[in-house]
This record gives structure tokens, C-alpha cells and sequence, in this order.
């Protein structure tokens, strides 16, 4: 009903019914389905705000809906920044989400504070891990650099984060540190290139590889 009531333009009076059934005696699929409704409703610059307030919210179905929210609100990248600035606060089971929610926003805005996180080296495995595969996908070439210093962590996940980081990241830039690798005088590294190449690391990649083994 207050979704059909805001496609028809009428936004107050779906605002009023996404409010009620926000209340904290309904069922936790139908508040977290009315605050998303809501969130959407407002322009991004007067619901970032709050979807960042209650990313920090102790209630675990109003930071679901939050992260749902952040995924589809509009606010380009200015709205993506803000978002990636509550990181920081987060504990580490929330800001792996919502780097996940970053990545799928797309941009260079969040880049600085997913950097933040894949570099930091007292921040858990996992928090590392997912802000590599984010900074991949939005394909923030500096993160290349980070993963070959990661590629021989003693940290396992970390180093498989590190290698799926060059394996895949789109561009002429992952293409280039996989051919790096591939030249290496190191024969470690000229193994793990192969090993990453035959992931689908490089396109065509059969000549090169040919090559190396004739050398």
C-alpha cells in the first residue's frame, strides 16, 4: 500500500504508513521493508544521513535495512563517500557488508576509506579481505600494489585475497602485474603467475605461457 501510494507521487502519506509499521511490535521483515520504503522515499541528501546513523544502530533488522537502503539510494558519489565515512566506526561484522553495499555502488569515492581498511594491518583477516575485493571491483588501481605485498602473507585468507586481487582486476593494469610476475627473476613468482593467468587472469593467454616455458 505505501509503496503503490508513493508511485503515485503521494509521499506523505506513504511516509506516515512506512512510519507506523516501523514500530518495534511488527514483524521484522515488514519494519525492515518500511524503513527501506522510507529511506527511499526521501532525496539521498536527507536519508544518507540517517541510513549512516543506523548502520551504528543496535538493532540488527534496522542495519539490514540500512545496508538494503545504501545499496539502491540515489546521491552518486557524494552519497557513496558518506557512506564509505562510517566505516571507520563500525564494528568489523558490520563494515564487511557494508563494503560489499560500496562495491556494488560503483565509483572512486569510497576508494580512500576501503584503502584505509585493506592497509591497516591490526584490522581483522576478514575486514582486509573484503576491503581487497572491493577496492577489485571498483577497480582502484593503487589496491594492486597492497596485493602484491600481501601475495606471501602467513595469513591465508589474506593471501588468497591478495593473489583473486591480481588474478582479477579488470584492465590493463591487472594485466600488466600478472606479466610483471610473469617476467619475474623469481621462479616463485613466475609460478604463481602461471597459476593466476590460469584462473582467467589474462586474455589469450596461451603464446605467453608457451613462451615461458620454452625459457
Amino acid at each position: 500500500c505505501a509503496d503503490a501510494l508513493a508511485a503515485r507521487g503521494k509521499q506523505a502519506r506513504a511516509a506516515a504508513i512506512y512510519d507506523t509499521l516501523l514500530a518495534a511490535d511488527h514483524a521484522a521483515h515488514i519494519r525492515e521493508a518500511a524503513f527501506r520504503g522510507a529511506a527511499l522515499l526521501r532525496e539521498p541528501a536527507e536519508a544518507i544521513p540517517v541510513l549512516v546513523i543506523t548502520l551504528n544502530a543496535d538493532d540488527p533488522v534496522l542495519f539490514r535495512a540500512a545496508l538494503s537502503a545504501a545499496r539502491e539510494i540515489g546521491g552518486g558519489e557524494g552519497a557513496t563517500g558518506l557512506l564509505a565515512n562510517a566505516l571507520s566506526a563500525l564494528p568489523p561484522e558490520r563494515r564487511v557488508p557494508l563494503m560489499d553495499v560500496l562495491a556494488a555502488r560503483g565509483g572512486a569515492a569510497a576508494a580512500p576509506a576501503l584503502m584505509a581498511e585493506a592497509t591497516a594491518d591490526a584490522a581483522p583477516s576478514e575486514v582486509r579481505v573484503a576491503a581487497l575485493a572491493a577496492l577489485t571491483r571498483v577497480g582502484h588501481e593503487p589496491v594492486i600494489e597492497v596485493a602484491r605485498g600481501l601475495l606471501w602473507s602467513e595469513d591465508a585468507a589474506l593471501a588468497k585475497a591478495a593473489r583473486d586481487t591480481l588474478s582479477y582486476f579488470p584492465g590493463e593494469a591487472g594485466d600488466a602485474v600478472l606479466l610483471g610476475l610473469l617476467e619475474s627473476e623469481e621462479a616463485r613468482e613466475r609460478l604463481l603467475a602461471i597459476e593466476l593467468i590460469g584462473k582467467g587472469g589474462l586474455h589469450a593467454p596461451a603464446g605467453l605461457l608457451l613462451q615461458v616455458a620454452r625459457d
